[in-house]
């Protein structure tokens, strides 16, 4: 991509590439809205979110895997370059987290407000 970012990893540009959200978009205009959230580095097992947890935040995984998981059963699986928790942005007003969100390979989720 031409584009460095000493928060990103070489993978993680990779997985900002790759994401639909992206396509079209000059590198120097997704390091501008890689400059608006924050990082997670995250092991597999630990939670992204809980169930009951406000919706707040919209998720881009850069590397690894998250699985949405209710009721102990895993529902969706997305992995680099997908996003998840868009509902939290499009919502007016507040919202709940239905389910949870669980790592399940070592990944590196980009929240942003």
């Amino acid at each position: 991509m031409g584009c460095n970012d000493s928060r990103l990893s070489p993978q993680g540009w990779e997985g900002l590439r790759r994401s639909k959200y992206f396509e079209g978009t000059a590198a120097a205009d997704i390091k501008k809205i890689v400059n608006l959230g924050y990082m997670l580095d995250m092991d597999p097992g630990q939670q992204v979110f809980g169930k009951g947890d406000f919706a707040d935040s919209f998720y881009l995984i850069l590397s690894g895997e998250v699985a949405i998981v209710a009721g102990g059963q895993i529902i969706k699986k997305w992995g680099v370059g997908e996003g998840f928790g868009e509902e939290a942005l499009l919502m007016d007003g507040e919202m709940l987290r239905l389910a949870s969100a669980t790592c399940t390979r070592k990944p590196s989720a980009k929240p942003s407000d």
